[in-house]
């Protein structure tokens, strides 16, 4: 298939012919910007809205950059020890680099000033690094047959290899599809999981020496280098569709794709990746034992937008919701029953929605508000899990559109919660609270992200401070 048409650039260095270089999008109008202080250069990374292009020099033991057209290269940060990995933070006005010699990732401001230490103490390089700025994440590769994926907070704390046991090349990270890619060197594939390395599959296989890879977060491509066939090459974000867009370098390592659009318009990495909006929600605590409990509709709540209701009571219930509403899922164990239901809210909409069950007991409710939904048929599917465990299962849900937002929701036994922290790694918390506290409450939560592609979208978990009896509902809202 012919490439589609330009909205941007991409910039690579060129390992085999000391060169940064760049290019539209779909691979025309190819330059070579400059050679003035390359000497094997490595990782690259640009600040398109400060015109800097920068890249990480393993022959000079340098951080170099230049205007974007190549024009006023300038040393920044010397006497490093073999620096590979680069990333630009550019809106905290930050370069990020991978010292591969002293297995330690630094970094300092966009001028090369205050070099600071940010994770030391690495187990080898890293070679490739990549930031999560939705989820304030670094990731990191490390090579060799017992390489890794690895990611810590943007402080360096908490540490946690993710992927273990390959060649790990390139990473590349897009939080509106909840997705980690990944280069697997020693098999030539590209791979991608859910941002914690959780559901990993391959996706692009058959290929002769991938290195790095980006994100078009306009155009929604993965890119990547490969050295052996001296290409540039993209594919959709599932993987398929793969395409050829440049030809003819001589080991292309480095790759960053533009971070703005041709009319000048930033691409940031979004936090969602669809239409869909979490707009604002309320809840009720029913501390006292009794048989109803009203939720009140959120605030700003307009003709069409689609409110979800969630309701955890103590011990197993029958629930009844009142007129209006349709059942998601309603189901009571022994210790504690949840139900969620939906509506398109009307012009005429309640204060309050009555909900009942039979006998008395402590409850807690909530009420959430979307807008950007196919008022249609808002709910594209939905999955149901229940059990005792202190990390409850979010199951997965595999949805037949794209751009659509996954909800999760809980219902647990007791009080054994962090306010506000229901865990599901990865997503926005929307809460986590309880009826009252101690052993006759009930509790819930709920977070959610936004996923790209269709498709499954794997599993998450609860955190709970005890085992204590569960059940889950994880939702896929359409967009409009």
């Amino acid at each position: 298939a012919a490439p589609t048409p330009s909205t941007g650039k991409i910039y690579w260095s060129d390992r085999g012919d000391d060169l940064i270089s760049r290019a539209d999008n779909n691979g025309t109008n190819v330059e070579d910007i400059t050679s003035s202080g390359v000497n094997d250069p490595y990782g690259i990374g640009i600040d398109e809205t400060g015109g800097k292009v920068y890249w990480a020099d393993r022959g000079d033991n340098t951080i170099e950059r230049s205007d974007l057209d190549g024009a006023n290269p300038q040393t920044i940060v010397s006497d490093l020890n073999n620096p590979e990995a680069l990333v630009v933070d550019f809106e905290a006005g930050k370069v990020y680099w991978g010292d591969d010699g002293d297995d330690k990732i630094s970094r300092s401001d966009l001028d090369g000033s205050n070099v600071e230490d940010v994770i030391t103490g690495i187990s080898a390089g890293p070679d490739f690094m990549t930031l999560d700025l939705v989820n304030d994440k670094i990731y990191w590769t490390e090579a060799g047959s017992s390489g890794r994926v690895v990611w810590a907070d943007m402080d360096g704390s908490n540490v946690q290899a993710l992927v273990t046991g390959l060649d790990a090349g390139g990473v590349a990270v897009y939080p509106a599809n909840n997705k980690l890619y990944w280069v697997d060197e020693g098999a030539n594939e590209i791979w991608w999981a859910d941002l914690d390395g959780a559901n990993s599959a391959s996706i692009i296989t058959g290929l002769a020496n991938p290195q790095t890879i980006s994100i078009d977060f306009g155009e929604d491509k993965i890119y990547w280098t490969d050295s052996s066939d001296g290409t540039i090459e993209r594919a959709d974000l599932d993987g398929s569709n793969v395409e050829v867009v440049v030809t003819g370098r001589n080991d292309p390592r480095g790759l960053i794709v533009g971070d703005l659009a041709s009319d000048g318009t930033p691409y940031s990495p979004p936090a969602g990746g669809g239409s869909i909006v979490f707009e604002s929600f309320t809840e009720t605590k029913e501390s006292s034992n009794t048989d109803n409990i009203d939720l009140s509709t959120p605030s700003g709540t307009s003709t069409g937008d689609l409110l979800i209701a969630a309701l955890a009571v103590d011990r197993n219930e029958s629930l009844s919701a009142p007129g209006g509403w349709t059942a998601i899922d309603v189901n009571g164990a022994s210790e504690v029953t949840f139900g969620v239901w939906y509506k398109i809210a009307s012009g005429s909409e309640p204060g309050t929605h009555n909900f009942t069950w039979g006998s008395n007991e402590e409850a807690y409710g909530w009420v959430m508000r979307f807008t950007g939904h196919d008022a249609a048929a808002p709910i594209n599917a939905s999955s149901t899990d229940s059990g005792t465990s202190s990390s409850p299962n979010s199951p997965s849900v595999t949805t037949t559109v794209a751009k659509a937002m996954i909800l999760r929701l809980g219902g647990f036994d007791d009080d054994d919660i962090t306010v506000d922290n229901p865990g599901l790694s990865s997503h926005t918390t929307i809460t986590m609270d309880e009826s009252g506290g101690g052993n006759s409450s009930a509790s819930g939560g709920a977070g959610y992200f936004e996923q790209t592609a269709a498709g499954a979208s794997g599993t998450s978990s609860f955190s709970l401070s005890g085992n204590e009896q569960y059940r889950t509902v994880t939702i896929a809202i359409a967009p409009n």
